[in-house]
């Protein structure tokens, strides 16, 4: 969905193993330019519903971080920002928790399971 952003995972699978990189695309309209001055600028899911079992890949980037947190928790995560893959199970809120500065953002999205 081009409103929201996407997500690109490239994967290669040679004689050493395999390679996984991702880019997170967000999309901006051009004629309301973001004036950003959170701490959250970019949190996105690669789907809004998959089937169970599939993988979604969730990716954020931070400015001005010093402690972030995702709800449930996923893999380590970064000061600034970083895509992670996640096999899906059942519907699932995760939420974005991001502190810096003496201020504290939230930000959430629902990935449902079918």
């Amino acid at each position: 969905d081009l409103k929201k952003g996407l997500v690109y995972t490239l994967t290669a699978t040679g004689p050493g193993g395999t390679a996984i990189a991702q880019l997170a695309i967000q999309v901006v309209r051009p004629e309301a330019p973001r004036s950003h001055s959170g701490l959250i600028t970019t949190f996105l899911a690669s789907a809004d519903t998959v089937p169970k079992g599939s993988p979604v890949t969730l990716c954020y980037a931070v400015d001005g971080a010093e402690k972030v947190e995702i709800d449930p928790p996923v893999e380590e995560l970064s000061s600034t920002g970083r895509c992670f893959t996640i096999q899906m199970e059942k519907t699932t809120d995760f939420t974005l928790k991001v502190t810096g500065g003496g201020r504290t953002e939230e930000s959430t999205i629902t990935v449902k399971v079918q």
